[in-house]
Formats: structure tokens, C-alpha cells, sequence
């Protein structure tokens, strides 16, 4: 498998986890909406549940590019203000868990494993510590509205059968609303954290708007 198909199955793995199939979920998440060049996550996972933690996975296909990885202080520095936890996702032995930061947990998948719902070959190698994050600021509330109305995410999730695109302008419009009263910026975490959980809600088909 050449790397980008690598990073493309570990990805799609981590959604199998049993750990995260009730989670919010976002694919190759930028961190700050509309800014060119901004860093992204390439798996990011917000539990819908209290006291909604949120996960950050990068995914390494090989030892060089996590090598790559480190020199950049500055890389992982927007997933380390809104993640509690942090992990590197990498196929078995491409990372030595003494070579990982300290604020970073490692997951290794066995490629050789057929993935599916039941199985996906992971295996945690190294826990990662849990940190307080900051409270969600407005890059990360307009990240997240953008990528619910983004063409290609709404065409999965309907591929998936997740979310209908009635839901999805409900949705929007209940977040643009936040917006426009000025209630996300006043209120912090909890209405940010109030429109996450009708995300849940919609992705593991338990109530509709």
C-alpha cells in the first residue's frame, strides 16, 4: 500500500472502534475555517456524552514522516488546545513508544487484518495522558458549522445513512442562529456542546430534529 492509502484505511478504522462509533466525528478537521494552510487533525472525535472529551488522532503511514512529525513544535499545537487526548496512529512497528512526546499515546494497526465492524487490527500500545483542554473558541465553533454544510461531508454522511440533508440545513440553522444572538460567544462551551449533541443524536439515528 503506497502511504496515502495507509493513512486513508487507519482512518477509516478508527471510526470501526468500538470506542468511538457513538462519538462526533470528523475526518481531516481544520482547525481554523477558511484559512489557508491551517492545520488539521486527521481523525477528530468529540464524545456526546458528559464530560465530552475530545480526541485527536494523527495518522503516521511510516517512521520517517513521523520523524517529520516532531521537528515541528508547533504542528499539533491547536489539536493539544481543544483535545484531552491525543494519539499517534501508525501500522505496527513504524513507532518506537519511547520515541513518542509525553503528552502522546500511540495506537498501532495490524494492515494485515481484513478490517470491518468487529475487528480493525488495533492494539493501544501506549495510554495517553488526559489533559484539560481550553474552552471551544469561535475557530473551532466556525470549523465545525463549515464542515456540516461542506458538499463532500454531507455526501458521505447520506452514503452512510446518518444524516438527511433536511437535517443537516436544520442544523445549520440552528448553529447560525447561536451565531447571530451572539449566544456561542457568550456562553462558552455549553451551546456549542448543546448543537454537538443533536450532531450525536442525528449520527446514531436516536431522535431527529
Amino acid at each position: 500500500m503506497k502511504d496515502k492509502e495507509i493513512t486513508a484505511e487507519i482512518i477509516r478504522r478508527l471510526r470501526l472502534m468500538p470506542e468511538h462509533r457513538r462519538d462526533i466525528y470528523f475526518p481531516e478537521f481544520r482547525w481554523c475555517a477558511g484559512v489557508a494552510g491551517s492545520r488539521r487533525a486527521d481523525a477528530f472525535f468529540i464524545l456526546a456524552r458528559p464530560p465530552y472529551f475530545s480526541v485527536t488522532y494523527e495518522v503516521k503511514a511510516n517512521h520517517w514522516d513521523f520523524e517529520r512529525d516532531l521537528q515541528n513544535a508547533e504542528k499539533h499545537s491547536k489539536a493539544r488546545q481543544y483535545s484531552n487526548i491525543f494519539y499517534y496512529a501508525a501500522p505496527a512497528g513504524a513507532i518506537r513508544p519511547e520515541e513518542l512526546p509525553e503528552w502522546a499515546g500511540l495506537v498501532e494497526f495490524d494492515l494485515s487484518i481484513l478490517a470491518d465492524e468487529y475487528t480493525q487490527g488495533a492494539m493501544v500500545v501506549k495510554q495517553a495522558p488526559l489533559h484539560d483542554r481550553e474552552d471551544p473558541g469561535w475557530d473551532l465553533i466556525a470549523s465545525i458549522a463549515k464542515r456540516l454544510q461542506d458538499p463532500a461531508f454531507r455526501f458521505e454522511a447520506h452514503g452512510m445513512h446518518l444524516i438527511s440533508n433536511d437535517q443537516l440545513m436544520q442544523l445549520k440553522s440552528l448553529i447560525g442562529q447561536q451565531v447571530q444572538a451572539n449566544k456561542i460567544l457568550q456562553a462558552g462551551s455549553s451551546a456549542m456542546m448543546s448543537a454537538l449533541a443533536i450532531v450525536s443524536k442525528i449520527f446514531n439515528r436516536k431522535d431527529k430534529l
